[in-house]
């Protein structure tokens, strides 16, 4: 009878066993993926601004994700700029920027940045002070003022 109980006993061990964990599909939602997708919607804001002492046109497209400002591009005198992406971290402007530009503007939240107005356009660059390299901030454009129409 001992040997009777060993057979059975691989095959009570395989029966009880845990069983594999279920593989997810991708259409399926799991705790690490989202159930609602992002949304992201643009406003347009037209600007005045003062270049080289002339009036100029500005208009910005503003990003906007989960209520939330998050890039800004900009064009003016037949110029694209590249899409700047905000700083998160200036609680007293709405500032964006990439590695070469900066586009500062009032804070506003999604729903104010059409009634706010904005403030300069700058790029870094170098040039030479006294025989030396240095970074500094040109002003493109700047005294930016909503434009009503």
């Amino acid at each position: 009878m001992k040997k009777l109980g060993l057979l059975f006993l691989p095959a009570i061990l395989v029966a009880c066993s845990p069983s594999e964990p279920k593989a997810t599909t991708p259409t399926e939602t799991t705790a690490s993926s989202p159930a609602v997708e992002e949304v992201l919607t643009e406003k347009t804001v037209n600007y005045a601004c003062v270049a080289n002492g002339e009036r100029v046109k500005v208009a910005t497209v503003y990003q906007i994700k989960n209520n939330e400002v998050v890039s800004a591009k900009l064009s003016a005198n037949g110029t694209d700029y590249p899409v700047l992406q905000r700083n998160l971290d200036d609680k007293e402007n709405n500032t964006f920027a990439d590695d070469k530009y900066t586009w500062v503007a009032e804070l506003a939240t999604a729903e104010e940045v059409e009634s706010k107005h904005g403030n300069m356009l700058t790029e870094k660059t170098q040039t030479v002070v006294n025989g030396e390299n240095t970074n500094v901030d040109n002003i493109i454009f700047k005294y930016c003022e909503l434009v009503t129409e």
